[in-house]
């Protein structure tokens, strides 16, 4: 193995074995609220119920790819490794824009008009579902969610690229070596 496919096999089983832990830890809180008594006091909260079945999905799905893109990266199935890929992309995608958003990066007349509508209708649709106190949270706490946001986007790259080189490593058989000691 060379020395791009082992480091590519390390990045890969350090950083899914951090999501897993991170998304069982989220998928547990989910289902501790859920089948707790909070579940009823979650409905009289704004999104309280959303945000309880958020956690739930989103740990399930953080458990499941990092399970994919460990049994593909240990195992060398290349099917895992591809959904591995195409879904760390898109994490990868969604965090940098995340990010590039809180940082007040990207400007209204750099974005194609149809991307931009869609843009605002979406930041229309959330905002609407958040009370004030959620806003003013959000707006506190703005420049060290960009910070996390932008990490979590180079750990997903890091993870993209790890793949692509775990995807197209060429797997050589090697005959059993006997060594005689005298």
């Amino acid at each position: 193995m060379g020395f791009f496919n082992s480091t590519s096999h390390f990045f890969v089983s350090l950083f899914t074995f951090l999501f897993s832990l991170i998304g069982s830890t989220l998928f547990i809180f989910g289902l501790y609220g859920r089948f707790s008594s909070q579940w009823d006091l979650a409905a009289t909260e704004a999104n309280g119920q959303m945000s309880i079945l958020i956690c739930l999905f989103l740990g399930l799905g953080m458990v499941v790819n990092a399970w994919l893109g460990s049994y593909g990266a240990n195992r060398s199935n290349k099917f895992c490794l591809v959904i591995f890929l195409f879904i760390s992309l898109a994490c990868a995608i969604v965090a940098a824009w995340i990010a590039a958003t809180l940082f007040g990066v990207s400007s209204d007349s750099s974005i194609p008009t149809g991307v931009g509508d869609a843009g605002t209708k979406l930041n229309d649709e959330i905002s609407g579902h958040m009370t004030k106190d959620h806003m003013s949270w959000v707006m506190k706490h703005k420049e060290p969610c960009a910070i996390f946001m932008a990490c979590v986007a180079g750990a997903e790259f890091l993870l993209f690229l790890s793949a692509l080189v775990l995807c197209f490593e060429r797997r050589q058989q090697y005959l059993p070596q006997y060594v005689v000691r005298k």
